[in-house]
């Protein structure tokens, strides 16, 4: 993941010094992928590296390398025939022929700050399947913007849960992945089929001593504005 800002002298000496490093004795049949995340979302100035190591934390989880956009000719003053280097133009899979995947990722400062990291894929970990029995009772909560809504959820929920479902699963994704409004409810159950028939008593209207339901009023969340101002530094 190169620092790339497509400038004329910038990018053949950075190339240059990655080509020195890792073209002897490489395979040309494996060429190195070469890439940087400015060609997808611009120059983010002072989060420019970070963002070239979201890019790659993504890359190694997914094990695909993805697209540079806009890439047609490369600089003529980089030696792209002499250079084991490719420059990929679409989501290319990551092959695992070594047993892992690394990555380098360069972010070169205005001030002359230079930084270079070196990201490996993280290992597999198992699922631990006992640590569903630390917990006796699961709790699935969800929420919406008004009570007919939010019946309409615990509905949906109702429908689209299984009792071959992990409990814990389910209820952590419910949880933690979606985000909270007014009208709440939550179910509490100790097996899926529990917490499916406590869901379908809710929608009914019927009491039932796993259910609780309230509402929160609370100040509403400020909203979230980017700017993107290239190489302004003036903002």
């Amino acid at each position: 993941e190169a620092h790339g800002t497509g400038t004329p002298l910038g990018d053949p000496i950075e190339i240059g010094a990655i080509g020195s490093v890792f073209s002897l004795g490489r395979d040309p049949a494996r060429p190195l992928a070469l890439g940087s995340v400015k060609t997808n979302i611009g120059h983010l100035e002072a989060a420019a590296g970070i963002a070239g190591v979201a890019k790659v934390i993504l890359s190694l989880q997914h094990g695909t390398i993805p697209a540079n956009l806009h890439f047609q000719t490369g600089n003529p003053l980089i030696d792209w025939a002499g250079l084991p280097i490719t420059v990929p133009v679409e989501a290319t899979p990551w092959l695992q022929d070594s047993g892992r995947r690394l990555a380098g990722v360069s972010a070169f400062g205005f001030s002359g700050c230079n930084a270079h990291v070196i990201l490996e894929q993280a290992p597999d970990l198992s699922r631990d399947e006992t640590a569903d029995q630390d917990r006796p009772v699961h709790v699935l909560a969800l929420s919406a913007r008004d009570s007919g809504t939010l019946s309409e959820l615990a509905h949906r929920y109702e429908k689209a849960l299984t009792d071959d479902m992990n409990v814990a699963d389910a209820c952590h994704t419910a949880n933690a992945g979606r985000s909270h409004f007014n009208s709440r409810l939550a179910v509490a159950g100790t097996t899926m089929r529990e917490i499916r028939h406590r869901l379908s008593a809710f929608v009914e209207g019927q009491p039932n001593e796993g259910v609780a339901t309230g509402r929160h009023d609370g100040a509403a969340r400020p909203q979230v504005a980017f700017l993107f101002t290239g190489q302004g530094a003036q903002w």
